[in-house]
């Protein structure tokens, strides 16, 4: 697919766009569902809103994107690059976010229930208000997170590095934890 008729289309569900060339994107609201997006570059991309519930974004780089309210549920998101990205609000349910970069993004709010965050990068990140209820963090990178708010429940924080320190407010219900080294 072509870049000028995924803007008349709204986006491109289902279509294979691996390795394409969409940076800085500005397509609020698109519906790239299904669509193969690995390997693409979407830096600087403004897709607020936008479906990619159930696509394959392994190795996307999303870097510094606006991305809040958009729907990842269920997206294959391996080592993906969101660095410095604004996710806030955003839905990652049962995404697979296996050594995904997310340092320094903004993820207030964010939902990312039952998501796979093992050897994720967080460092940096602003996680306040985010659930991460029942989601596998194990060896997750939290170092000066800001946690405030955000719901652990039922996660599982096996050698997370370190705990979050910023955790005002957080709850940890029924969450289980091996940190590899002590809270601070």
């Amino acid at each position: 697919a072509k870049l000028a008729e995924i803007v008349a289309n709204n986006g491109c569900p289902g279509c294979d766009l691996n390795l394409a060339e969409l940076r800085g994107l500005d397509l609020p609201g698109a519906n790239f569902s299904k669509a193969d997006l690995r390997n693409t570059n979407l830096k600087g991309a403004s897709l607020a809103g936008a479906n990619f519930a159930r696509a394959d974004l392994q190795r996307v780089e999303m870097e510094r994107a606006q991305l809040v309210g958009a729907d990842f549920s269920r997206a294959k998101m391996r080592s993906a690059d969101l660095k410095k990205s604004d996710v806030s609000m955003a839905r990652f349910l049962g995404a697979d976010l296996r050594s995904v970069d997310l340092a320094e993004a903004v993820m207030t709010g964010a939902d990312l229930s039952d998501a796979d965050l093992r050897r994720a990068l967080l460092r940096r990140a602003d996680i306040s208000g985010a659930s991460f209820r029942d989601a596998k963090m194990d060896e997750a990178d939290l170092e000066r997170v800001n946690a405030e708010g955000a719901d652990f429940s039922g996660a599982r924080l096996l050698y997370a590095d370190p705990p979050p320190a910023a955790a005002s407010g957080a709850t940890f219900r029924r969450a289980h934890f091996l940190w590899s080294r002590p809270p601070r």
